[in-house]
């Protein structure tokens, strides 16, 4: 059992923290129980430590923990203005050279990731291929895995 995961588990046994998508194996979330919350206000206060403001959307976190994959993180942050799949998949590449994605692969992610509403399909009569784009969860899961990024504590590095 690796260190963090260790970790969690004794951090849950106590009530101090809550797992937002327990039947997940991989890619939980967590997040502070009121207990956790009250012991973490007693250490800034015991500590004086500077106090940071958490403030978190309403969203669905189970979609969220979906998109902490590498390759959906990748298709989900490479989207930024409509697409087809295979300039996603270039883009994807170009930003992220160390991932491995073919076109099936990448048109399978974006239908997955239509499924869960996260990326609108858009249709065009003049075109052969219809084009990607965030929906407006996409577009606001697009915001929270940048900030992720920038946050190596909360474990998602750069892909």
């Amino acid at each position: 059992m690796n260190l963090c995961k260790k970790s969690m588990y004794f951090l849950r046994a106590y009530g101090l923290v809550t797992c937002l998508t327990p039947y997940r194996t991989r890619h939980r979330l967590y997040w502070l129980t009121q207990l956790g919350a009250d012991c973490q206000e007693g250490l800034v206060q015991h500590h004086r430590l500077e106090r940071i403001p958490h403030s978190f959307p309403e969203l669905d976190y189970a979609v969220y923990a979906a998109l902490t994959a590498r390759n959906r993180r990748a298709v989900v942050l490479s989207l930024t203005y409509p697409m087809r799949a295979m300039e996603v998949k270039k883009r994807a590449i170009g930003v992220y050279p160390q991932i491995r994605m073919t076109g099936d692969h990448t048109r399978e992610l974006l239908r997955r990731l239509v499924r869960l509403g996260v990326v609108e399909r858009e249709f065009a009569f003049d075109r052969s291929y219809s084009r990607f784009r965030l929906s407006a969860t996409g577009r606001l899961m697009h915001n929270l895995l940048l900030g992720a990024e920038d946050q190596p504590c909360l474990g998602l590095s750069k892909i």
